[in-house]
């Protein structure tokens, strides 16, 4: 299992510079509202309302608004002890498929992280496993999915050679 441990939220409006940190922080930035640039280091992804971005490595994040757009982009850092987490769920596309029900996740987490209770950093690890988890669900079925595949290929290949 992993151990996710919120660490800190809020919302990109200003340029987020990171230093090296010890442990490991992995980011998700939600886009609230509006459309626009989201620029991670020197890298440049359109994005608009309801997208989810995961990001493992970097050091500077900007949120770039659209002509006549308010983009509200919402981050989240957290920590996990699962080695695994990074191979799971960060790949070369950042951007992931977001059901309706993330938006209100999102809201939960701002919540409690101003509310500030005295177990609101428990709370919002628990309300970031209800994002996580599903995501490496899916890409362990993926990658179960992709390794059928190819032991299938080679299984046909095989028959196919002993055949000739």
């Amino acid at each position: 299992m992993y151990d996710i441990q919120f660490k800190n939220c809020g919302l990109l409006n200003t340029p987020l510079v990171i230093q090296q940190q010890t442990p490991q922080l992995f980011y998700l930035f939600y886009i609230f509202n509006g459309s626009g640039i989201l620029i991670i280091d020197s890298s440049h992804y359109l994005c608009g309302k309801n997208q989810l971005f995961l990001f493992s490595e970097f050091d500077l994040a900007i949120a770039h608004s659209s002509n006549h757009s308010n983009l509200l982009v919402f981050y989240v850092s957290f920590a996990c002890n699962g080695v695994e987490i990074h191979r799971s769920i960060f790949s070369e596309n950042p951007l992931v498929y977001t059901p309706p029900i993330y938006r209100d996740i999102f809201m939960r987490i701002f919540h409690e992280n101003g509310m500030r209770h005295i177990s609101y950093q428990e709370l919002c690890s628990f309300y970031l496993e209800e994002i996580l988890v599903p995501l490496i669900i899916k890409s362990n079925r993926n990658h179960h999915n992709d390794l059928s595949d190819i032991l299938l290929f080679e299984e046909k290949t095989a028959l196919i050679e002993q055949s000739s």
